[in-house]
């Protein structure tokens, strides 16, 4: 047993290095950790323990997950599952909570449900459904453009075909649309 950091990968080889030996260990197991259907084997740099009854380290078992000095601890409560990335994204899923959060420093996140969809970018959120409802105070800042065949308030179009009756030239109010 010796306990060491994974190495990159050449091909189908993954290595393994420990106190300045880098081994070349060809399709070495790792068993895959993760909460779920998930399966994840160790990152490069991340470190573990090779264990090897045989004494040969090429038919070992590379068991990751050790905390040091390869990064800190994601989060120590057992209910919480974090992924943390180099770029400085993360997903944080805290199934006690029911809570999934997703936070990337740049790029795009879609969440796609059937034909329903979301995409959230650095400077837009697009969503996509056959039917969207908003139930709560709703505060608009900024420029409001409509592309459809109505708006409506109150069951009453109000939209560039609505109509008012009985309307006279002249400098008199109108009644309300119809």
């Amino acid at each position: 047993m010796r306990c060491g950091r994974r190495g990159p990968c050449r091909g189908q080889t993954a290595g393994i290095r420990w106190r300045g030996l880098d081994q070349r260990l060809g399709s070495l197991a790792q068993p895959g950790r993760r909460q779920g259907p998930a399966l994840a084997g160790a990152e490069p740099g991340e470190q573990g323990v090779l264990i090897s009854p045989s004494g040969e380290p090429a038919q070992g078992t590379f068991v990751p997950g050790l905390y040091g000095d390869a990064g800190a601890q994601p989060d120590n409560r057992e209910h919480v599952e974090v992924w943390r990335f180099d770029d400085g994204g993360s997903l944080v899923y805290d199934w006690q909570a029911k809570s999934y959060s997703i936070s990337l420093p740049s790029g795009t996140v879609t969440i796609q449900v059937g034909t329903s969809s979301v995409l959230v970018t650095d400077s837009s959120i697009t969503g996509n459904a056959d039917s969207i409802t908003l139930t709560g105070a709703i505060t608009l800042n900024g420029e409001v453009q409509i592309n459809g065949a109505s708006l409506k308030h109150n069951g009453v179009n109000v939209g560039s075909t609505h109509i008012h009756p009985a309307v006279m030239p002249g400098p008199g109010a109108t009644a309300p649309p119809q």
